[in-house]
């Protein structure tokens, strides 16, 4: 029989596939918590002899990126792939952070950071609809509760990690004038998280709500059919069903649209009368919380008293 993709992810339950999915989420919130909130301001305000209007591009220059890419990711993502989008974003961010460590000069090193947030945008927008569209209705709110923990998580490691390498304006090693500092060595550390989230995200099929919208049922079968041999030794044929469908899918693009007009044809749903109130309430309620969290995080770096040589603070 042809199912319909929920009665088929019913069927083949969350187990050992999405269990993966699951670390593989938590690896890449980790990774993007740590990025744009595990950079130790003050020290790097001290080696740079920053003034009031560098530090604060320097706290803001994560989430500038983050909040340009957002939208344009989840976009994006609708038309090559969550799976993709994800091992692309992934890859980027990595390599610009990497790249952001070996910056000498402050300018160099906000432009890789400010990088950095606009593909850890990505990442973050993709996951979590990733994992969501391979879990059974019935366990999306419990599975969104758990893929909620690992901010906290990090939130507890980040920390951490600066306390184990403090001072961190101790200089490791040097190469001619620049000088190696324990800063850049917590910032290496928020790469292990990264790159095991994109180790297992390859290892892993392309999303099958993805695959229906498109049109491509013969690889969203594929996908389920492995999942459920994964899980339950059997294949999709052993339990009756050949083929998966989902009724009233949206296409994933109006193609004969310009890009502006596509992107606000896919966007304008959202504003409707069934979904304007939850939207803007989801937004300001983040908004509400990010802001929040940033001014604790601002106020607790004004109550340090760190001598840095002529640097200003916020």
């Amino acid at each position: 029989m042809i199912a319909d993709v929920d009665t088929v992810l019913d069927l083949i339950g969350f187990r050992w596939m999405q269990f993966l999915m699951l670390i593989a989420h938590s690896c890449h919130t980790i990774y993007v918590v740590s990025e744009i909130m595990g950079v130790p301001s003050i020290v790097v305000a001290c080696e740079f002899k920053l003034n009031d209007t560098e530090l604060f591009l320097l706290t803001s220059a994560g989430f500038v990126g983050m909040i340009v890419s957002g939208h344009y990711a989840g976009y994006k993502s609708d038309i090559i792939g969550r799976r993709a989008s994800l091992l692309f974003a992934m890859s980027l961010g990595l390599i610009s952070s990497f790249l952001s460590l070996l910056m000498p000069w402050f300018y160099a090193f906000l432009f890789f950071r400010f990088a950095t947030g606009l593909f850890v945008g990505a990442v973050m927008t993709n996951s979590f609809t990733y994992l969501v569209e391979f879990t059974k209705i019935s366990l999306r709110p419990i599975i969104a509760n758990f893929a909620s923990y690992p901010i906290c998580m990090a939130g507890i490691v980040v920390p951490f990690i600066n306390h184990l390498n403090e001072p961190l304006d101790s200089v490791l090693w040097s190469w001619d004038t620049f000088h190696v500092r324990r800063w850049r060595l917590c910032l290496f550390f928020n790469y292990v998280p990264g790159l095991i989230g994109l180790i297992i995200i390859y290892l892993l099929p392309e999303s099958v709500k993805f695959l229906l919208s498109i049109g491509d049922g013969e690889r969203a079968y594929e996908a389920l059919d492995r999942l459920c041999k994964r899980n339950h030794g059997k294949s999709l044929s052993e339990l009756d069903v050949t083929g998966v469908t989902q009724p009233h899918i949206r296409a994933s693009i109006i193609s004969h649209r310009k890009f502006f007009a596509r992107m606000w044809h896919d966007t304008k749903p959202l504003f409707g009368e069934s979904y304007r109130k939850p939207v803007i309430l989801i937004i300001l309620i983040m908004c509400g919380v990010f802001f929040w969290q940033r001014i604790e995080f601002v106020v607790s770096e004004n109550q340090q008293s760190i001598d840095c040589g002529g640097a200003h603070h916020v």
